[in-house]
């Protein structure tokens, strides 16, 4: 890996997880006008709500998962 991406790699692997925790709450809701009606104002870093889901409540999404890879690799 090139010294700049290696330089730049902690801040990717940050914003990975800062992205990942920002959509955590409506992690999995691909309806758009459920989502709309849950938050409508400001659906980043919502705290994730049982009721919001059909069946199974969200969990860590792939960027996270793919962050813990990294570090441990």
């Amino acid at each position: 890996m090139p010294a700049q991406s290696q330089d730049r790699a902690p801040e990717l692997l940050l914003g990975a997880l800062v992205a990942d925790a920002a959509t955590l709450g409506l992690h999995w809701i691909y309806d758009q006008d459920h989502i709309q009606r849950i938050a409508p104002q400001a659906p980043e870093f919502r705290t994730p709500s049982a009721a919001d889901y059909l069946s199974v409540m969200g969990c860590t999404g792939c960027f996270t998962q793919r962050v813990r890879l990294s570090l441990v690799s």
